[in-house]
């Protein structure tokens, strides 16, 4: 009974707060966005002809069709991570169920914001009978395990990579070679941390938790994910680049600083503009500005494909799913 009351004044306050204390922040979102696309429209400009020279090679399109397949298998991954999280939260879930539910909601982080993939797997898993709490939970789960793998992993190689970069971002650290156990270490302390506190949290509120089986599959989970993302960048500049590419673990801890940012840039949809600066930024200095902002271009091209691949078997999974018979539900109304 006391529910409605308490909405309505939680909607009263959000809209009673000044504008002034939202725009700033808005501001700067839009200004990072828009500063980001613009210089990286600025070097597409100033690279053109040797962009053009890059992407005219014809094993391009056939490695366009490998990667679009590949990253095929991240979304599945992400797929498993959500159906694992979910059920240790007591929800019922089927795996094939959790991918096409991801398949059709992530394109919605082309839409501006950033936020949409998230705020439709909601809506699909709340129409297949999960709890709001619980898809949103995992989304927070799966997002902060995310940001800490990939900043852990980026900070840890980019770092310690014996090359001009590491001297340019970290002139304060006379020697990298312990910066990469010093990084995992401090992973591990956070992820640490992270679980004491999760325990806390469980013990006092009446939503049920993931369990720490379920968070540390999520960790992995997360890894293998990046691993995915590495080699898709990696065998980008394998195609552009005639002599030796660089490392892929180098090239991995490239991709996971570019996510990251651009993951954390607010308005930024799917990170476009943001993303491809920072890969700009951090491959340049190795394999040239021309190379660099064609390997991000290209990235992107495939990304948005497999993307886009993504949400069409998901629309057929989906209907084909719905054909089937529906689940048999118990004396407590819990499907099996």
């Amino acid at each position: 009974m006391n529910s409605l009351p308490n909405a309505t004044s939680a909607t009263i306050a959000k809209q009673s707060l000044p504008l002034h204390r939202r725009t700033p922040i808005r501001l700067l979102s839009v200004a990072a966005v828009l500063i980001s696309a613009i210089w990286f429209a600025y070097a597409v400009l100033r690279q053109g002809p040797d962009i053009l020279t890059l992407l005219k090679n014809p094993a391009l399109v056939g490695l366009l069709l490998l990667l679009v397949i590949v990253l095929q298998a991240g979304v599945i991954l992400t797929g498993l991570g959500f159906h694992v999280l979910i059920r240790a939260m007591g929800e019922e879930s089927r795996l094939s169920e959790a991918i096409w539910i991801l398949m059709l909601s992530q394109f919605g982080k082309y839409l501006p914001g950033n936020f949409a993939h998230h705020l439709g797997r909601v809506g699909l898993a709340r129409l297949r009978g999960c709890a709001v709490a619980s898809a949103s939970i995992a989304i927070v789960i799966e997002m902060a395990t995310s940001l800490l793998v990939a900043a852990v992993i980026g900070a840890s190689i980019i770092l310690t990579a014996p090359l001009p970069l590491a001297d340019r971002l970290a002139p304060w650290i006379p020697d990298r070679s312990g910066a990469g156990p010093a990084f995992l270490a401090l992973g591990l302390v956070l992820v640490m941390a992270g679980f004491a506190a999760w325990r806390r949290m469980r013990s006092r509120l009446k939503q049920a938790f993931p369990g720490l089986r379920a968070v540390c599959t999520i960790i992995l989970i997360c890894v293998a994910n990046l691993a995915v993302l590495g080699v898709v960048l990696w065998l980008v500049l394998q195609a552009l680049v005639t002599e030796a590419p660089q490392p892929y673990l180098f090239v991995t801890g490239v991709y996971a600083s570019a996510w990251i940012i651009g993951t954390v840039t607010p308005g930024a949809p799917g990170g476009l503009g943001v993303r491809e600066a920072i890969l700009v930024v951090l491959l340049a200095p190795y394999c040239g500005e021309g190379v660099a902002v064609a390997a991000a271009l290209y990235l992107r091209i495939a990304t948005t494909f497999a993307d886009l691949l993504s949400f069409l078997i998901g629309l057929v999974w989906r209907r084909l799913a719905l054909r089937a018979p529906a689940p048999i539900a118990d004396e407590r109304g819990i499907s099996r």
